[in-house]
């Protein structure tokens, strides 16, 4: 009996097409990889964007979940504390992943706290004709707001900065070899950007500066100290 051809068959034509896929992906990715790190300039109203596009996918994921969970919410035998707790893991880590690096206008923090109290509203089983105010809502939950999370955060980013080797490059942008940080300035548009009119945007400094209520110059000196920069941890409800 003449052996079997096999270098025809199903298996091989489904191996054949996996790696065709395989391919496919990988050239797509690569494709997507050199338009983002080719020869593209961002200046700060591109990186503004960015970021508003992050946030605003970040919602669309933490709701996404959340509906998932409606079982989870409507169980009458979790209590509330077991609840928050997977909202916080599932649902709060997800929507705010990244967010001590965010730069975000106020507009862009009440949507992100409007989306915080409406859930909160869901696992409360709170309907909008009850009437129940959002002081109350917070006042049952015990969850921090949003803005003070990322103020939190932001700060711990800052220390942590701080408190890497010289050589580091994160260090170096924190802090330049010239004494007070300055990182805003660190970054440099193309020479043919220009301002757009209106206000200048808030960076990331300045938020942090206006969170912990020092200015820029004392932020590096304070932030070495450990006893000093945990005393200067923004407080929730403090923080406008």
């Amino acid at each position: 009996m003449a052996p079997i051809d096999r270098s025809h068959g199903p298996r091989q034509n489904c191996k054949l097409s996996h790696l065709a896929l395989l391919q496919q992906l990988h050239s797509s990715t690569d494709n997507v990889w050199r338009n983002l790190t080719g020869s593209c300039t961002l200046h700060p109203r591109s990186l503004l964007q960015v970021t508003r596009h992050v946030y605003i996918r970040r919602i669309g994921l933490a709701s996404s979940n959340m509906g998932k969970l409606d079982r989870v919410w409507s169980n009458r035998q979790l209590s509330l504390s077991s609840k928050l707790r997977i909202y916080n893991c599932c649902i709060l880590a997800l929507m705010l992943y990244g967010s001590e690096a965010w730069t975000i206008l106020k507009a862009d923090r009440q949507k992100l706290q409007s989306f915080h109290l409406r859930c909160q509203r869901r696992i409360l089983q709170i309907r909008w004709s009850d009437f129940v105010t959002n002081a109350d809502v917070s006042a049952r939950t015990s969850l921090t707001d949003v803005h003070s999370i990322i103020s939190q955060t932001r700060h711990a980013l800052f220390g942590h900065i701080q408190w890497l080797p010289p050589d580091t490059p994160a260090h170096k942008i924190g802090g330049p070899p010239h004494g007070s940080p300055n990182a805003a300035s660190s970054f440099r548009p193309d020479i043919t950007w220009r301002r757009p009119p209106g206000r200048s945007r808030s960076t990331w400094l300045q938020q942090l500066t206006d969170d912990i209520g020092i200015s820029a110059s004392r932020l590096w000196d304070s932030a070495a100290d450990l006893s000093e920069w945990a005393a200067l941890r923004p407080i929730a409800g403090l923080i406008d």
